[in-house]
């Protein structure tokens, strides 16, 4: 057997494996992902824009999972960060017009890759926002239920798939 024909047979026996996708409380974690661009510069990959129907009569909320460029268990850098995260994330949220969001911050670690034995292991670290009637977003269940800053408009968004084309609320027309 010839060298192109061991190699063809190895991808062809390892294929599902390499599309293995590791799987956290929220779904797969995918190897190519949207990101998040702020005005200031600021990048950060986005693990899932995701929309939540709850069965139990609480509104619906839009979510977004992101990485921040630092561990999640430092949860006073992970507060201090949803102040520059939401205003970029808002303007998803209100064009739905949804009053409750969900923020988490994920360290996702992958531990070697397919086709040999690996892993992957996820820290979170989560905020539920609502918005009150004034209109202003507020971190649920914190006891100073700090207002966050304002939206940079439903015009104005700052998500990109993982090709680079701008990533728009329409993909959630379902929720409307």
């Amino acid at each position: 057997m010839s060298l192109r024909s061991l190699l063809s047979a190895f991808i062809i026996a390892t294929g599902p494996l390499l599309a293995q996708e590791p799987v956290g409380q929220f779904g797969p974690y995918h190897w190519s992902n949207k990101e998040l661009r702020l005005p200031a510069g600021d990048t950060f990959p986005i693990y899932r824009v995701k929309s939540w129907q709850f069965e139990d009569g609480t509104p619906p909320a839009l979510q977004l999972e992101y990485e921040p460029p630092f561990a999640v268990s430092d949860s006073v850098r992970v507060r201090a960060e949803l102040s520059h995260v939401w205003p970029a994330f808002a303007p998803y949220v209100e064009a739905l017009h949804l009053t409750r969001a969900i923020v988490t911050a994920t360290n996702l670690s992958r531990h070697g890759a397919p086709p040999l034995p690996w892993a992957a292991s996820f820290k979170s670290y989560g905020f539920v926002l609502e918005r009150g009637g004034d209109g202003t977003w507020r971190v649920s269940g914190e006891p100073s239920r700090r207002v966050l800053p304002k939206s940079l408009g439903t015009d104005v968004f700052c998500i990109f798939e993982a090709d680079g084309t701008r990533f728009l609320p329409d993909a959630f027309a379902a929720l409307r």
